[in-house]
């Protein structure tokens, strides 16, 4: 009788010491997993503000006419892109600028001389560096997280902008 009362404790003891291992194996897993996530969720947040800048850019040189419409210019503290565009006659500006942290765009009628507190925030970026060699366009900028990123862009003609 006394040997069957012991082996059923040291059964019961080996379940439970099994059920402890489970649970460790299991709480390691679930924590290794959560850090791996945290990981590649940083890593994709910096890689999709720095994509995005860029892309913003790319986009707003592409929307122009022709390169006549794209120019460099200085506003507030730094580089600004300007793009020109005729609206019923009347021609605007949308200025793409770095001011306080933030990528901007101020879109106004051609020499309204609003600051560039006056623009609205687009992402987080630290700096806006441009150029222009002929027809081709380097920008360069550094996002929130100070990523820096670059683009070079041919300007286009006057033949792909006219219906």
């Amino acid at each position: 009788m006394k040997l069957d009362r012991r082996h059923k404790g040291i059964s019961s003891l080996a379940a439970l010491l099994m059920l402890l291992v489970f649970a460790v194996a299991l709480l390691a897993v679930l924590l290794g997993g959560a850090n791996v996530y945290d990981r590649l969720t940083a890593r994709d947040s910096e890689s999709y503000d720095s994509r995005t800048c860029v892309q913003y850019l790319t986009t707003k040189v592409r929307q122009s006419e022709n390169a006549a419409m794209v120019s460099l210019s200085q506003f507030g503290d730094g580089d600004c892109l300007t793009i020109t565009e005729h609206i019923n006659g009347v021609a605007f500006t949308t200025q793409v600028y770095c001011h306080d942290g933030w990528l901007m765009e101020l879109f106004t009628l051609k020499g309204a001389g609003l600051p560039p507190e006056g623009g609205a925030k687009i992402i987080q970026a630290q700096a806006l560096t441009l150029t222009q060699e002929g027809a081709l366009l380097h920008m360069n900028i550094v996002d929130g997280n100070g990523t820096p990123s670059s683009i070079s862009l041919h300007l286009r003609g006057g033949e792909e902008g006219q219906p």
